[in-house]
């Protein structure tokens, strides 16, 4: 096989765990921190433009607030 085609194959595997432990435990922490480093975001945004942040909030049904 080419560098290529392994490099393919490793991703398409990678794609497929990720799709099947979508709902489980295992992907629960990196959700979470996904939703944070979102929400983080926009409060750089609001400091860039100006603002202030207030609060960042995320909670446990992985969805988050960033109040500014």
């Amino acid at each position: 096989m080419s560098p290529r085609a392994i490099q393919v194959a490793i991703l398409v595997t990678l794609i497929g765990l990720t799709v099947w432990l979508w709902s489980t435990l295992a992907l629960y922490p990196i959700k979470l921190f996904v939703v944070l480093l979102h929400e983080i975001s926009h409060g750089i945004a609001a400091l860039l433009t100006g603002g202030e942040i207030l609060i960042i909030e995320v909670n446990e049904r992985i969805g988050g607030y960033c109040q500014y």
